[in-house]
């Protein structure tokens, strides 16, 4: 019993021998901390810390958006520091140099370490949506519409959201322009506090569409609610425009049908607009659509012309020939035919025809100018050429109608970034809560010493087994011989 005992021991002893991992010591980067900070309006700041038992040499920042855009979706920044087995660092994002990345966006990023070892850590790459986070928003949403603000009640919110929704249903059955995805909203209170948001914007300025982050920023007053009648389907019309048409062979739309487009979208065209229009073809004095094609002019009163100049012949447009058809319209532009081509190709006409044709239709005769040899690529008006409320004048001097224009713009983030210092905020935003990984050992220890802890487990069991059993053969053993 004795012998078999201890056979049974011998072969524990050397199952646990061959199982158990060899000692030593533990290596590789510990990750003590992974986070940002959202610091709007100034930018984003992120934060690694990191240690290892080799000095770490080199710590470098992954991070992206889902921006629409034909570069790489990804920016590189390697953060300087003295090597050390310790390092805590940040590095921030500054939107004055990269351009901001408004609310709704979504930001990516990850970590590259490095030690002298040779060891290399990537951290799990995170997501999280960008957010003004100065504020306490309120949110709505309505199919692929979310709308955000953070003064006034449900009513003020509910309002601006019924006004994005039928102003984007009307996009789709007028214009034929599905969304092409989600659409985020975002409502400032005030001019100024819009402004503030954006960093570098003009005076003027009442709302922007991130067409390439399908993002709207809007000001709008408590008690001027009606400025979002004309002003949110303008803008959202330039984002699903804009992001249908979006390309890489460096097709524009004429800065006429941008803009024709977009103040269709705000509704029927007004009389008093009309009549603006109708006096400057009596006068003879109305640009030709050729010259509309790269930008408005500088001068408002000009400028407001131009634009309900673009709406009228849009408007003819979608009512001659029907919304498929302007779809087709952007759609061939985009694949990289010019204007004329793209025109001539859907509606057998091309830019002096359709002027022609739209003239004839009002009782006017057109005589196009002599063609140019070479006409410079039509391009989007960057930026808006109206202020916020820009009173029109006729002919006659008197004055005929309000306009509201906001402002369209794209931002355009830099690819390669440079470690700038902290910037000081108006106001200490709360920092955004990120999950920091938890350290993890090699899969082969945890494994091993789950198997030597069960061993020793088997081995306990089995030596109790054996000794009670050996003290009842011993126990009748003495009995017999009594």
């Amino acid at each position: 019993m004795k012998a078999s005992f201890a056979s049974r021991l011998l072969f524990l002893i050397c199952c646990l021998l061959l199982l158990a991992p060899p000692a030593v010591a533990q290596t590789g980067i510990l990750v003590t901390r992974n986070e940002i900070k959202i610091e709007y309006p100034s930018g984003i700041r992120f934060f690694i810390g990191a240690s290892s038992s080799s000095a770490i040499q080199s710590v470098t920042l992954r991070y992206g958006t889902d921006r629409q855009t034909c570069q790489p979706g990804e920016a590189l920044t390697d953060l300087e520091f003295d090597p050390a087995t310790t390092v805590s660092l940040e590095w921030q994002l500054q939107f004055v140099r990269g351009g901001v990345i408004p609310p709704g966006a979504n930001l990516w990023w990850q970590w590259e370490i490095k030690d002298a070892s040779g060891t290399t850590r990537r951290t799990e790459r995170q997501t999280v949506r960008v957010n003004d986070q100065r504020q306490r928003w309120q949110s709505l949403t309505d199919g692929v519409i979310t709308l955000q603000w953070y003064e006034g009640d449900q009513v003020y919110g509910s309002r601006l959201l019924q006004t994005a929704a039928v102003a984007l249903e009307r996009m789709q059955t007028e214009q034929g322009l599905p969304p092409s995805g989600p659409i985020w909203i975002t409502i400032y209170p005030s001019y100024t506090a819009l402004r503030e948001a954006l960093v570098t914007s003009n005076e003027w300025t009442g709302g922007v569409a991130f067409s390439d982050y399908s993002a709207i920023l809007l000001g709008v007053p408590l008690d001027q609610v009606e400025f979002a009648d004309e002003a949110l389907p303008h803008e959202l019309n330039h984002l699903v425009v804009n992001r249908l048409t979006f390309n890489c062979v460096g097709a524009r739309l004429p800065t006429w049908l941008s803009e024709g487009l977009a103040m269709f979208a705000e509704g029927k065209l007004s009389q008093p607009g009309r009549e603006r229009v109708l006096a400057a073809l009596e006068a003879g004095d109305l640009p030709t659509l050729q010259s509309l094609a790269a930008g408005f002019s500088a001068y408002s009163d000009q400028a407001n012309l131009s634009y309900l100049q673009s709406q009228m012949v849009v408007t003819y447009l979608i009512e001659t020939y029907g919304p498929q058809k302007m779809r087709a319209l952007l759609e061939t532009i985009t694949s990289g035919r010019t204007i004329d081509e793209a025109l001539t190709e859907v509606y057998g006409l091309d830019t002096v025809g359709l002027e022609t044709a739209w003239r004839e239709s009002l009782g006017f005769a057109f005589a196009p100018p002599e063609r140019a040899a070479a006409q410079s690529e039509a391009t989007n008006t960057p930026v808006p050429t109206l202020a916020l409320w820009t009173s029109i004048a006729g002919a006659s001097g008197t004055l005929t109608e309000t306009l509201q224009v906001s402002a369209t713009a794209t931002s355009t983030p830099a690819v390669t970034l440079t470690l700038t210092p902290s910037a000081t905020l108006r106001s200490s935003p709360t920092p955004l809560p990120t999950p920091t990984p938890k350290p993890r050992g090699a899969p082969w220890l945890w494994g091993g010493l789950t198997a030597f802890l069960i061993l020793v487990g088997v081995t306990l069991a089995l030596a109790i087994m054996d000794i009670l059993i050996f003290r009842r053969w011993r126990q009748k053993h003495e009995s017999r011989q009594d």
